[in-house]
């Protein structure tokens, strides 16, 4: 009789015991997850960020204008950033941009010829703060190499939309639209993650 009565007090113990864990678990919730921003480190106007490096396909039409209009401002505004460009590809390695993309930065009064085309290197998405694609193939292109967090310079003003390779137009026929696109884009990046400038 005993012997029962012990079985019975152990196992209405470990009904207990086993209610109160049932009750713990239904009244947990799990926390919230939160959305983080690419780049969580650097977020809007911060004065951590340092460098940026613009990447295009090869390195001699978009990115170099991107470079020259970002260190045209650079200089103007004393930012003291590092700025760079590079390709993806390797076809125009030590190259200087294309003759319109010289001469549409020349336009507006900067001087893009002294730049020399270079292949991005998986260094530089460690060495630079930024690194920004032009359009989608870039950004794909940049993901395949191990870039995990490459911006898109389109999601700076052109809701998304990839700014146009230059290399197959026409002549210079819209090159312009290409330089005030990159313009906006790279002026839009600077407000949006430096504190020390301002549109």
């Amino acid at each position: 009789m005993a012997k029962n009565v012990r079985i019975f007090s152990k196992n209405c113990k470990l009904l207990c015991i086993h209610t109160l864990i049932l009750s713990r678990i239904t009244q947990y919730e799990a926390p919230k997850k939160q959305n983080v921003h690419f780049h969580a480190i650097i977020s809007k106007k911060s004065k951590f960020m340092k460098s940026i490096i613009f990447v295009c396909l090869g390195n001699i039409c978009r990115s170099p204008l991107a470079q020259g209009i970002a260190r045209d401002l650079n200089q103007k505004h004393h930012l003291g950033l590092t700025i760079a460009s590079a390709g993806t590809g390797d076809w125009h390695i030590g190259e200087a941009p294309c003759p319109h993309s010289i001469t549409v930065a020349k336009q507006h009064g900067i001087d893009i010829s002294d730049l020399r085309g270079q292949q991005v290197k998986p260094s530089d998405f460690s060495d630079y703060d930024l690194v920004v694609g032009l359009d989608d193939s870039n950004i794909a292109n940049l993901k395949a190499l191990g870039c995990s967090n490459p911006l898109k310079l389109g999601d700076f003003g052109f809701d998304g939309e990839d700014v146009p390779d230059p290399y197959f137009f026409d002549g210079f026929e819209g090159f312009e639209k290409v330089y005030q696109m990159i313009e906006t884009g790279v002026i839009n990046i600077l407000d949006h993650y430096l504190e020390n400038f301002s549109k």
